[in-house]
């Protein structure tokens, strides 16, 4: 949420103004306005802030819930299987682990996070106040196109897993493989076609290495994604 930094959480919480997640979507701007360092200008962008991420793409809602060991890569990949938070909730723990990078500890989080009936009134009250629950009918639609442009993609086919530290964020390379075909998976294994090793690339890169899996740098995916 653009305007909420952790030090006005703090205040907020402080102030008793927020005591639970969808306290945020029913702030009083005027309370708001008399906390330290909070005039007009301030008040006004993270009011708006909480507006626009009522409509940031459903992956990124579930990573906000908050589901122990849940990131962007797995976020993604369940949204895309899924479609919706609702259709997630209902999983079992068998239809959780048949979505890529998504084993059993994740699935097993999961089940326990939708289950446990607190979360489950959180759900419900952050789903009356308009929370991104399921894509729109044009996000689908352009759901729908990547996936067609990706399986026809140059890394069609391949899975990779990324460590180390690259020149962008990890979000940002696993986004680019995905978008051109492959998929991306947390923890190394023999099934990985690739290993994409940035600096300080540690135990990942010699458990590949011992597995026979093939590792590139930056430059070498960059070399894979222009070939012909």
């Amino acid at each position: 949420i653009d305007g909420l930094g952790e030090a006005l959480v703090a205040q907020l919480i402080d102030e008793g103004l927020v005591s639970d997640l969808p306290d945020l979507y029913t702030l009083n701007p005027m309370a708001v306005g008399k906390l330290e360092r909070m005039g007009k200008r301030s008040t006004e962008k993270l009011i708006a802030g909480v507006e626009a991420s009522k409509a940031r793409p459903p992956w990124r809602f579930l990573i906000g819930i908050g589901i122990l060991h849940v990131g962007a890569t797995s976020a993604r990949s369940l949204m895309a299987h899924f479609h919706s938070i609702d259709a997630l909730a209902a999983a079992s723990e068998e239809e959780l682990e048949a979505v890529d990078d998504v084993g059993t500890i994740v699935a097993q989080s999961i089940r326990d996070y939708f289950t446990l009936p607190a979360n489950q009134d959180r759900l419900a009250t952050l789903k009356e106040l308009g929370l991104p629950f399921a894509p729109s009918a044009e996000e689908q639609a352009e759901a729908e196109a990547r996936a067609e442009a990706a399986a026809a993609g140059k890394l069609a086919g391949t899975t990779w897993v990324l460590t180390g530290t690259l020149s962008d964020s990890r979000d940002k390379f696993a986004h680019r493989i995905t978008s051109a075909g492959g998929k991306v998976s947390s923890s190394i294994s023999a099934k990985p076609s690739y290993l994409l090793a940035g600096e300080k690339a540690g135990s990942k890169l010699a458990e590949a290495e011992n597995l026979g899996v093939t590792v590139l740098d930056e430059a070498a995916l960059e070399e894979l994604m222009q070939e012909p």
